[in-house]
């Protein structure tokens, strides 16, 4: 049972490895002030920071699965990581995309 959930992990984690890299050298670009906006840094941060903490959610999820555990368990544990990743990334996006709105609001 632990070989099918195998491939989707990989893909997590690898996800999870290449979005870290990233956010090391958009803060080593950010540490450097090539980014003159503080309100947007802080946003690609928060957005970057909800990202990596959705991939990590999924991926416990796959790593803990047990043999004695339920499928429709799994599942539902599963479809809720997944939704939460998915929700938070809009809701941080969302103020990404709108952050000089909101600034003035």
């Amino acid at each position: 049972m632990k070989q099918n959930w195998f491939k989707p992990r990989f893909l997590i984690h690898n996800c999870f490895i290449i979005s870290s890299v990233f956010l090391s050298f958009y803060v080593v670009i950010a540490l450097f002030g090539y980014i003159s906006n503080s309100t947007a840094h802080y946003s690609n941060f928060v957005l970057a920071t909800v990202w990596l903490a959705g991939l990590l959610a999924v991926r416990n999820t796959l790593d803990n699965k047990r043999e004695d555990q339920q499928e429709i368990i799994f599942k539902l544990k599963l479809i809720f990581s997944f939704l939460g990743l998915i929700l938070a990334s809009i809701g941080a996006a969302y103020i990404r995309i709108n952050v000089e709105h909101l600034e003035i609001v």
